[in-house]
């Protein structure tokens, strides 16, 4: 569990916006892989399915 801790600080300290080299989006997945909301899951879902 540490090791993901770790992880966590250090994506906070990334910049997200696409726009700039070496930004990273994986903390929006994180925050969503942490959510009790499933509708991310239930999307992803209906797109594979078409």
């Amino acid at each position: 569990m540490e090791n993901y801790q770790d992880m966590k600080h250090r994506l906070k300290g990334l910049n997200s916006d696409d726009s700039v080299i070496g930004s990273s989006n994986f903390g929006k997945f994180v925050k969503l892989f942490e959510s009790d909301d499933i509708m991310w899951i239930e999307e992803i879902n209906g797109i594979l399915e078409l």
